[in-house]
């Protein structure tokens, strides 16, 4: 049986479990003080599970403030582990990496294409294009 159902689940506001089996102690985190309140009332000292009794306590005081402590130093180091290894993925601190990395597919913004023109007078290479096409056929 899966020790979060055994504990009482969603309903009884079993948020998160740290635990590995063949470990002497994990903890159990729950949406609010009442509710771990009365898991413990239902629990008793103890539960069984796979076999083990598992021993049941409630954190207070220094021993809660450790805890949390402890947790917030463990989503810190895997913060920084994950920025940084994001951050040497993509170059560093170099910049984007160049025109290429710059989402238009490697040209760049072409200002002269963006030029007003006067009547009559036609874009940059079109008159190439024309000559070429015209060469085909």
């Amino acid at each position: 049986e899966d020790l979060k159902e055994l504990l009482g689940g969603d309903e009884a506001g079993v948020k998160f479990i740290e635990y590995i089996k063949g470990q002497d102690g994990g903890y159990v985190r729950f949406d609010s003080p009442e509710h771990a309140k009365t898991v413990l009332e239902k629990t008793g000292d103890g539960i069984d599970h796979d076999g083990k009794s598992i021993q049941v306590s409630l954190l207070e005081g220094e021993e809660e403030i450790q805890y949390w402590r402890k947790v917030e130093e463990l989503k810190r180091a895997k913060r920084d582990r994950s920025s940084s290894s994001r951050h040497k993925a993509f170059g560093g601190s170099r910049g984007r990496g160049g025109r290429m990395f710059r989402g238009s597919g490697g040209r760049g913004r072409r200002d002269h294409a963006k030029r007003p023109r006067e009547s009559g007078e036609e874009q940059p290479g079109t008159a190439a294009k024309k000559q070429a096409v015209q060469e085909a056929a």
